[in-house]
C-alpha cells in the first residue's frame, strides 16, 4: 500500500486483494480496511459497476469479493509481484552488506 498512498480506494482494494478468493459483508470490508462504513458505501456501488468486485449472495447476505477476470485487477496483482520482486531483492542486498 505504500507506494499507492494511503486513500479509502486504496485500502479496500489491498484488504481485498490481500484475501483474494474470499467473500466479505460490508461491515467486514469496512472495519478491515480501516474506513467509514458510510464512504465504503459510496465505493462499493462504483466497484460493482467498472467490475472490480463481485457480488454475491449467502443465506440472504450481500457479499464482496475482488473480480479475477478484470483485466485492471489482474494488472494489479501482477504489479504487486512486481513489486514485491523488486523490493525484496533490494532488502537482501541491503542486508547482506
Amino acid at each position: 500500500m505504500d507506494f499507492f498512498g494511503d486513500t479509502p480506494f486504496i485500502r479496500v482494494m489491498d484488504f481485498l486483494i490481500d484475501n483474494i478468493g474470499y467473500d466479505y459483508t460490508e461491515a467486514e470490508i469496512a472495519k478491515e480496511s480501516g474506513i467509514d462504513w458510510s464512504t465504503l458505501s459510496k465505493m462499493l456501488d462504483r466497484m460493482e459497476r467498472y467490475e472490480l468486485i463481485v457480488a454475491v449472495r449467502k443465506e440472504g447476505e450481500k457479499l464482496y469479493r475482488v473480480n479475477e477476470k478484470n483485466s485492471f485487477i489482474k494488472d494489479l496483482l501482477s504489479l504487486e509481484m512486481d513489486l514485491i520482486d523488486e523490493y525484496s531483492e533490494k532488502e537482501m542486498v541491503i542486508s547482506v552488506k
